[in-house]
């Protein structure tokens, strides 16, 4: 890809010449990574304060000039290409936080979403609470705020665009497909609505997708919809039903409306009744039977929050569209938000859009006060009539998590009720599902890939810092290697590792996320880990060389892709385990 000039990605010019520190820790990475810190000129100098505006008008441009020339280049090189083959690019998909290191080299597909066209009034936290962003290059926190004030989202969106307009980038949505000749291709949708492009992926993708989150009243034992057609089947398989039932169930598309045709084909063939007497006892010869219960417990609250969504558009909402600012805080001054105990960005974001707005919170912990962070404690002292608040927060403590009831009032509006209390909008906040992203369970079903098919090894460096995750799918002919980042390898799918695995990421994982708290921490800990990715493909010290040393279980090679130059090797702690009954776990074909 030809550089599109000196301002490329932003008010930064692409190749002036910093000094280390403006590098932050990707003066250690080659050459290529040597793009100034976002925020400032050619000379090292900072922006001020007031040009923060303009920064981000010009680099949210920058960013969809850079979109638009890649589709360009793209579509150039497919027409120079005989019939049947496709540009090459080494890829990753999703960006968010994991630009903090990017590689100016790989394609990045993004559908610049979360964070960027936010239009949340909710800051974030105080500069001097995610200073680690300066260290490793992303952006300084200081520049724009004191120390002890919170930073405007806006430096975040400034921060995002300018990283991710550093090479090649396509805003849209991609898909993953192996051709006859066992070549894996991304097909890549824009959104500024052009056709589609097709790429050949080169080496092994990263996906940094982000995981989906939890249904209100799902059950946490077989947290969504794809869990709970996969135990289904298995159930059915067992009990002599027709193949043509099980292979229909098995492969429904993951999306509104697919709990609601499940329960329907269910129903239809005569299932659902034995199936539901199936929950209500224990079969020995049937280890996976009290499963059942809760995977029709599952399918029938999503199809509950399916309906009502569909019934209240834009008041029937999840927490990452209230937060990312994709909603109307007008549409209602009475919210409920279903969530954990000490979470409350929705609550915070909603409060802050809309003066009028009264929100009850129905947190399912008891009020201990344990995992609640300062944020939030500051929301409840703000708001909160229990904690000397204006009243206009209320939380209901040990509120355990019902399914969506929905129902319509006198004028015909739809109203939603929960623990006895009543409003016109509702938030689901009850976090992340663990599993795939998407888009490599969609791979998976359109190979008709059973996920226990799938194989999996985690990914940490020298300091046993977690680095995500890596899979391998079997298709026809051989197997694809894919690599997850960000937020989706920290939810593993229990259905490829087992609770060791899921043990050893949550202690790895520890600090990271305690060194901010509230919404952020998230966004911190995956900027972090895209750094000690970078570092450690390159055979560069981590940024906290201080863990524990080396185990010396077996070394997994790195595979080739998203611009990897040297060969290096990732520690697999524990070979990856499954739970009982769900199958045989096969060490993936790497490299």
């Amino acid at each position: 890809m030809d550089d599109q000039g000196e301002n490329a990605g932003g008010p930064v010019p692409a190749r002036a010449e910093p000094t280390a520190p403006h590098l932050g820790a990707r003066a250690r990475l080659p050459e290529r990574f040597h793009y100034p810190m976002p925020g400032l000129r050619p000379d090292g100098t900072p922006f001020r304060r007031d040009e923060l505006p303009e920064a981000v008008r010009q680099a949210a441009a920058a960013r969809g000039d850079r979109s638009a020339a890649t589709l360009a280049e793209i579509r150039r090189l497919s027409a120079l290409l005989p019939p049947g083959s496709r540009p090459r690019f080494s890829v990753a998909i999703g960006a968010g936080a994991s630009v903090a290191a990017r590689d100016p080299e790989v394609l990045v597909v993004d559908t610049r979403t979360q964070w960027q066209v936010g239009n949340s009034r909710v800051p974030l936290p105080a500069a001097d609470r995610i200073q680690r962003l300066q260290e490793i290059g992303m952006g300084d926190p200081g520049q724009f705020a004191d120390a002890q004030r919170p930073v405007p989202l806006g430096a975040l969106h400034f921060w995002e665009d300018t990283l991710a307009a550093r090479g090649p980038l396509v805003d849209g949505m991609a898909r993953f497909a192996a051709d006859g000749r066992g070549r894996l291709l991304a097909r890549i949708q824009p959104t500024d609505g052009s056709e589609p492009v097709v790429v050949e992926v080169e080496g092994t993708p990263v996906v940094a997708t982000g995981v989906g989150q939890r249904v209100p009243g799902a059950d946490r034992a077989v947290p969504s919809v794809p869990d709970a057609l996969a135990v289904i089947a298995d159930h059915l398989a067992r009990h002599g039903a027709d193949p043509r039932v099980i292979d229909a169930l098995a492969w429904l598309p993951d999306r509104e409306g697919t709990a609601q045709s499940a329960l329907e084909t269910l129903r239809s063939i005569g299932w659902a009744a034995r199936l539901a007497d199936a929950a209500r006892r224990t079969d020995p010869a049937d280890p996976a039977g009290p499963l059942v219960g809760s995977a029709l417990r599952t399918l029938r609250a999503t199809e509950a929050w399916d309906r009502a969504r569909a019934a209240a558009p834009g008041r029937a909402l999840w927490s990452d569209e209230v937060v990312e600012g994709r909603f109307d805080a007008a549409v209602s001054d009475s919210w409920l938000v279903a969530g954990r105990g000490g979470v409350g960005a929705a609550p915070e974001t909603i409060l802050a859009a809309n003066p009028r707005a009264h929100v009850v919170q129905l947190v399912g912990a008891p009020r201990t006060g344990e995992g609640v962070s300062e944020r939030y404690k500051r929301l409840l002292r703000a708001h909160d009539p229990s904690w000397g608040g204006d009243g206009r927060l209320e939380v209901v403590w040990e509120a355990a998590p019902e399914a969506v009831a929905a129902t319509r009032g006198p004028g015909g509006e739809v109203r939603f009720r929960a623990h006895g209390r009543e409003a016109g909008a509702y938030v689901a906040a009850m976090g992340r599902v663990p599993r795939l992203p998407g888009v490599l369970l969609e791979f998976a079903h359109a190979a008709r890939v059973p996920e226990r098919e799938i194989t999996g090894e985690l990914l940490f460096d020298g300091a046993r810092q977690h680095l995500g995750y890596r899979v391998s799918v079997p298709v026809e002919g051989g197997r694809h290697v894919f690599e997850v980042a960000g937020s989706a390898s920290r939810a593993l799918p229990p259905r490829i590792f087992g609770p060791a695995d899921i043990r050893e990421v949550q202690r790895a994982g520890r600090h990271a996320f305690a060194e901010t708290g509230g919404v952020v921490a998230g966004f911190v800990a995956t900027a972090v880990q895209a750094v000690n990715r970078a570092l450690h493909r390159h055979g560069r010290p981590p940024l906290d060389p201080g863990g524990p040393a080396e185990s010396p279980s077996a070394r997994v090679p790195l595979a080739k892709g998203a611009g990897a130059r040297q060969r290096g090797g990732f520690t697999a702690p524990s070979q990856a385990r499954r739970p009982p009954g769900t199958g045989t776990p096969r060490r993936p074909k790497l490299g």
